[in-house]
């Protein structure tokens, strides 16, 4: 987006206020969760304060392979609860992080969205405690972009999402 290379991405909102002229459409706004091994003591609760999982080891997607922010959002969440995060791991792809969890090496705070692509030993479990315990996917695009297609594409996906 910022090169003009592309004319509308799909993609977390995390930095794109530092591109000039940018505007964006919220798609889609989903709550984080904590993610357990199905044996862990809070397993079966409906709801943990983060503020309980201090002691606990963490694995989040490594800050560099990350969508923008993600992991600073992560650490964020866990600092406003008293807590600096004990991270144990980061593996370089996402869908790496519950595969960690439920080889019982830690818990992790994923999108909820990924519960259906995790194991039946994991527990996408609702966090509470946070303020901004959401994650949101955009659609953005420069306002100054001439492409006489982007507002056809634009208004598809508003009809859309309506």
């Amino acid at each position: 987006l910022e090169t003009d290379e592309v004319d509308v991405a799909i993609t977390l909102p995390h930095g794109l206020h530092k591109i000039p002229g940018i505007r964006t459409m919220n798609l889609l706004s989903e709550p984080y969760c904590i993610v357990l091994h199905a044996n862990h003591p809070l397993a079966n609760r409906t709801s943990i304060h983060l503020r309980e999982l201090a002691d606990e080891p963490f694995i989040i997607h490594n800050r560099y392979d990350s969508p923008v922010g993600s992991y600073d959002q992560i650490v964020q969440m866990c600092e406003q609860c008293g807590f600096t995060p004990r991270i144990v791991n980061q593996p370089r792809f996402i869908d790496t992080v519950p595969l960690l969890v439920e080889a019982e090496m830690g818990v992790a705070i994923l999108p909820r969205c990924m519960a259906s692509f995790a194991s039946e030993s994991l527990r996408f479990v609702a966090m509470e405690g946070v303020d901004n315990n959401r994650i949101d996917l955009v659609a953005a695009w420069k306002g100054t972009n001439t492409n006489p297609t982007l507002p056809i594409f634009l208004e598809a996906l508003r009809s859309f999402l309506q």
